[in-house]
């Protein structure tokens, strides 16, 4: 089903790029620990225009450690934001980002129904930003991530 979501979402991004010339993404940096120190890890995301009627929107994650963005499907729960991706339902990965900026990653390959899973990493993400997105970089961006149909 999640994966039927995510494809529906691509496509209402495909859509929208026809009608809009700038894209709204909400983007947060997240960074290995909460020192002055810590080292740029990734960074994750999601367009504001493509929130469906279930309030899942389309977004990418950046992971610097192999230079990859993978597409993610993001979904506020509660006062967190989550982002979820992999496997046929894309629920092999889960990020959570809380209101004070700190983060789990979960990941569920070979978990059985029912069994605990603990957050395998928690890292500092700061605060969301905006970023305007003109018709141009958003283009490169849907070629980068296989966006076009």
């Amino acid at each position: 089903m999640l994966l039927i979501s995510i494809f529906s979402l691509i496509f209402n991004v495909c859509a929208i790029k026809q009608s809009l010339s700038e894209h709204i993404y909400n983007q947060w940096k997240c960074y290995s620990h909460f020192g002055d120190d810590a080292k740029f890890v990734l960074s994750i995301g999601y367009f504001k225009e493509t929130l469906s009627p279930t309030n899942e929107s389309v977004g990418f994650m950046y992971l610097k450690t192999n230079d990859t963005k993978t597409t993610v499907l993001h979904k506020i729960e509660g006062i967190r934001d989550s982002f979820n991706w992999g496997g046929k339902d894309s629920n092999d990965f889960k990020f959570i980002i809380t209101s004070e900026d700190r983060s789990w990653f979960y990941d569920f390959r070979g978990v059985k129904e029912g069994e605990k899973v603990n957050s395998t990493q928690t890292l500092n993400c700061k605060v969301r930003e905006e970023i305007n997105y003109n018709e141009e970089k958003f283009k490169l961006l849907m070629k980068e991530l296989n966006w076009e149909f």
